[in-house]
């Protein structure tokens, strides 16, 4: 009688213990598939607000109807963003071109002559507005973006050396600037870590270019078409 009660109670106490077994394999179980199906989410918010970025690039110029604006050129520049609202940052920046112009001289009956290509060296200050087609997000950490601005552009150089020993009239002589400029850009950051990204862009911008009168008969204004692209670092913070 002893050795069948003590046999009831071990095998009673062997079932026991292997409910909860059991019951924790069976939710192993359940929940493998549940951790399967978890995909992680291809956007990533950006935490850095600010960012300075260091570019370099191409422009390819228009010279106007008369040959007289700035040579297709590299550029250098310096740009700064500051995002103020979700998908939307201002911008502030200035840029350097080093670039040549070619000098012509008034030969009468409306002919220009063509004396020499000469040095200019263009600076553009401009401020705008850049917005973020993900949001303040990356996607594959890539962040889309399109761009405007609005600025001003002058050649520092002055006057040349060729003009002064050619002894051309004041009215000849083309002085660039400081001119209204207008831009608008597309371009992608793509982020190698949290602070830092490689940008590259494409760019247009509108020149406001004067031709002086002893040169058209008349002062003349128009706007040259200008396009390029740059590729540069920027540090977020």
């Amino acid at each position: 009688m002893e050795r069948t009660f003590a046999r009831f109670f071990a095998l009673s106490h062997l079932r026991l213990m292997r409910r909860p077994s059991l019951f924790i394999f069976f939710l192993a179980a359940l929940g493998s598939p549940l951790a399967a199906q978890t995909i992680p989410s291809p956007y990533r918010f950006i935490e850095r607000s600010q960012g300075v970025s260091l570019y370099t690039g191409y422009v390819v110029t228009e010279r106007g109807s008369l040959d007289l604006g700035p040579h297709s050129a590299p550029t250098i520049g310096l740009e700064y963003a500051g995002r103020f609202a979700g998908p939307i940052a201002g911008t502030v920046g200035v840029s350097y071109m080093p670039t040549k112009r070619t000098v012509h001289e008034f030969s009468g009956a409306s002919a220009l002559t063509p004396l020499a290509d000469v040095d200019a060296h263009l600076i553009q200050a401009e401020a705008g507005l850049e917005f973020t087609l993900t949001g303040p997000r990356t996607w594959h950490s890539l962040a889309p973006f399109i761009g405007a601005t609005g600025g001003l552009i002058a050649d520092l150089a002055g006057r040349s050396r060729v003009e002064t020993e050619a002894e051309l009239p004041e009215d000849q002589l083309v002085k660039f600037g400081p001119s209204f400029a207008v831009g608008a850009s597309a371009g992608i950051d793509w982020f190698l870590t949290e602070r830092l990204s490689i940008r590259g862009l494409a760019r247009g911008h509108l020149w406001r270019f004067t031709t002086p009168a002893g040169l058209a008969g008349r002062e003349e204004n128009e706007w040259l078409t200008n396009g390029g692209g740059t590729l540069g670092v920027a540090f977020h913070f």
